[in-house]
């Protein structure tokens, strides 16, 4: 499988905090990603200029695994990088 930018956007949509896994079916192959995602922050709640939002500080990503197989269920080579993603994440 070879994954392009717009299939790592995609993946990166998916992400939420906490550990998870996705399945990202591309054509007749599909990867699943087993990650851990952090993030640090606090809720702006200063009286005079509080909004109440939240502002993240820092992030962490940790990918497990990133396996792909066809629709045979073998598995397949890919091209995922962990760094990629993380600049589609943070």
């Amino acid at each position: 499988m070879v994954l392009t930018s717009i299939d790592y956007q995609n993946i990166a949509n998916q992400i939420e905090v906490g550990s998870g896994s996705i399945e990202y079916e591309k054509g007749n192959e599909i990867i699943i990603i087993a990650y851990t995602y952090t993030e640090e922050g606090y809720r702006e709640d200063d009286y005079y200029r509080g909004t109440g939002a939240y502002i993240a500080t820092s992030t962490f990503l940790s990918v497990e695994a990133a396996d792909s197989y066809n629709v045979h269920g073998e598995a397949t080579k890919n091209n995922f990088c962990e760094s990629q993603l993380l600049t589609m994440v943070a």
